[in-house]
């Protein structure tokens, strides 16, 4: 099981954009991810690794609840859900994986969006907040993200919200069945 302390109290608390906030998901938000991404799964399946037989299973959902809130409280990942604020629908997913401390104060960076609600801003919001919060908040030195070469709309945001092009790394991620060349970047904190 987990515990409350510092690290869950804080990844508990919404992070409020203009347009979206985001916080973690509870069991209560099954039925509206489990349409959203399946209603995205033609869309998605390109960018993210395989799902599992299960993946869209309240079993799966609720292990994944129950495992956003054991990683926060060992400041290991922080996952948060996506929600437009005009009529509070979940429209996507952002997290902060691969938490590393000591010398080198680190995440990975990783998103998902809902293709109707692509090239609206939501994403960039989204990013946006989330780095303003691991900067003062998490105190995370520097924030990595990856992305395949060709997600062009992955690489606006990421260049949007001031992250650098550090390069590229050959077959670096697992993605849709095969192992995947990403470019990959990083926003230093101000």
């Amino acid at each position: 099981m987990f515990f409350e302390n510092k690290f869950l109290s804080l990844a508990k608390q919404p992070l409020i954009g203009e347009n979206i906030y985001l916080r973690m998901a509870k069991k209560s938000d099954y039925a509206n991810w489990h349409e959203v991404r399946r209603n995205n799964y033609d869309f998605l399946q390109p960018y993210e690794p395989i799902w599992g037989k299960n993946a869209l299973s309240r079993p799966q959902y609720n292990a994944r609840v129950r495992n956003d809130k054991h990683d926060a409280s060992m400041d290991a990942k922080y996952a948060f859900f996506i929600f437009k604020k005009s009529d509070n629908s979940l429209i996507g997913g952002i997290n902060m994986n691969n938490v590393q401390r000591g010398v080198f104060q680190c995440c990975a960076l990783g998103y998902w969006l809902a293709k109707a609600d692509n090239g609206q801003g939501f994403m960039s919001e989204a990013v946006a907040v989330i780095t303003d919060h691991s900067f003062d908040k998490w105190k995370f030195n520097r924030i990595q993200a990856a992305t395949l070469r060709d997600n062009h709309a992955s690489i606006r945001v990421l260049e949007k919200n001031g992250f650098d092009r550090e390069g590229e790394a050959k077959r670096y991620l697992k993605i849709n069945g095969k192992w995947q060349d990403h470019v990959l970047f990083a926003k230093i904190a101000p």
